[in-house]
């Protein structure tokens, strides 16, 4: 007797050490997949949407294999030796206490694993009905925030009248749109540069969330934030908006360049988001991407294969209901998509079953994109006696990159621009510098890391 309940106690211990592993496990597939899609990303173009899906289902297959194996033995070994002493003990027929055992056993084991997994879609930003993180598509016609506008030319900025909603107490928007205490204009820029031995440089900078702060606790703690306190001898134009591209830095430049004047023109770069492979072309008044009330950012220009012809650009409503049609199940109304649309588990099962098909490419490839909007941001920066700069905003995952490595990835996007371009020295940025090992955004201790890295680049020069 007291050998069979030991038996039991261990078998239960081990099943639930087995369950802890897995559970344990089930992070691989996304830190994997983050790590090959930046590792194959500059070398095979498209890759990460062949690897996520075929490394999750290796993964998915494995564990599903481990606790079947274990919840099997565990029965087999444990449970059924233990029911069958236990009803011969009592004088109970055995197969009541089975039934009922083994029924609540694997309502619970079951139940545990579902909620488990819908915990972790929800972690992940997924929504019940949507085939990808980020947005939930489930209201019709959600509310526009206008966290971004656009102006005559494209050129996305933020609405000045809006933007408190979103940001810390710390973060000002200038009359421009641009996260700046000062506005950019030349009565305000020449007010503030002083004259003589105490006259200001001014640099502007181009850039996306990195430049912006994302990441920092507070946009006082943003690395940019931290340069400027500790340079009061210049004058920084920042011009950094979360998701932005080199068609916008050109954009900005193109405007503000001639305003401003500067004595330098220094281009953020994130080499992981801002190669382009489209030369995008701005259409007035539409933002590059907007964001809708409890639905998250959508874009307003589109990915390739998205749309059925070369259809590139919507207004944010009408890209709301391409988005929904397509990659959710709201607007299907078949019994199984009203059925897997209730949660994200069967919402995923679906397009498993049922993969998004992509509409072929209306368009090639064009792998100059990047490299003429940075050229012609070097050409305006001539044309005013700027000096022209680029800042290769570096990731956990290119730590132990050398400059031969970044020319060989990136020498489609920088060609001659190569003298311009700055390395961050290796290891100086590491993921415990970093929001989380899959968002790069650095976090206020890797604000001061590269703050500090700027401050020693500025005095080198």
């Amino acid at each position: 007797m007291l050998w069979l309940i030991f038996k039991g106690i261990l078998g239960l211990i081990l099943m639930i050490g087995i369950i802890v592993v897995c559970f344990l496990l089930l992070r691989l597939p996304y830190t994997a997949f983050y790590k090959c899609e930046k590792t194959l990303f500059y070398q095979f173009y498209g890759s990460s949407a062949f690897c996520f899906p075929n490394l999750y289902l290796l993964h998915a297959v494995t564990i599903c294999g481990l606790l079947l194996y274990g919840t099997v033995r565990f029965f087999y070994d444990f449970v059924f030796p233990f029911l069958k002493y236990l009803g011969n003990l009592l004088k109970v027929q055995r197969n009541t206490y089975f039934y009922w055992l083994t029924l609540i056993f694997f309502v619970v084991i079951i139940e545990g694993l579902l909620l488990f997994k819908e915990q972790r879609y929800r972690q992940l930003s997924y929504s019940p009905g949507s085939a990808f993180p980020g947005n939930d598509f489930s209201q019709e016609n959600p509310e526009i925030s206008y966290r971004v506008i656009a102006d005559e030319r494209g050129m996305t900025h933020f609405d000045q009248d809006s933007f408190f909603h979103f940001f810390d107490s710390t973060f000002i928007v200038n009359k421009q749109g641009f996260p700046s205490v000062f506005d950019f204009d030349k009565q305000t820029i020449d007010s503030l540069i002083g004259f003589g031995s105490n006259k200001k440089r001014k640099v502007l900078w181009l850039g996306d969330s990195f430049l912006e702060g994302v990441g920092a606790t507070t946009h006082d703690k943003s690395f940019l934030e931290i340069f400027i306190k500790r340079n009061p001898g210049l004058l920084v134009c920042n011009t950094g908006i979360g998701g932005m591209d080199p068609v916008q830095y050109r954009l900005v430049a193109e405007k503000y360049a001639p305003v401003i004047q500067p004595d330098e023109i220094s281009v953020f770069f994130c080499g992981w988001n801002d190669a382009l492979w489209v030369d995008r072309k701005p259409v007035p008044f539409v933002p590059y991407y907007s964001e809708l009330k409890n639905v998250g950012f959508i874009s307003n220009y589109l990915n390739r294969g998205i749309a059925q012809d070369s259809t590139l650009v919507l207004p944010t409503a009408e890209a709301y209901k391409l988005y929904r049609n397509r990659f959710s199940l709201m607007d299907k109304n078949d019994f199984r998509a009203r059925i897997c649309r209730k949660l994200n588990i069967t919402t995923q099962l679906y397009y498993a079953a049922n993969p998004v098909q992509y509409y072929p490419f209306h368009y090639a490839d064009d792998s100059l994109a990047t490299y003429r909007n940075l050229i012609r941001i070097k050409q305006i920066a001539d044309s005013v006696g700027s000096k022209f700069s680029i800042y290769f905003v570096p990731t956990p995952v290119m730590k132990n990159y050398s400059r031969e490595d970044y020319e060989s990835h990136f020498y489609w996007a920088f060609k001659d621009l190569w003298n311009f371009v700055h390395l961050c020295p290796k290891q100086t940025i590491e993921e415990k510098h970093c929001i989380t090992s899959q968002d790069f955004h650095f976090n206020d201790k890797g604000q001061v890391k590269y703050a500090d890295y700027l401050q020693k680049e500025f005095e080198r020069r």
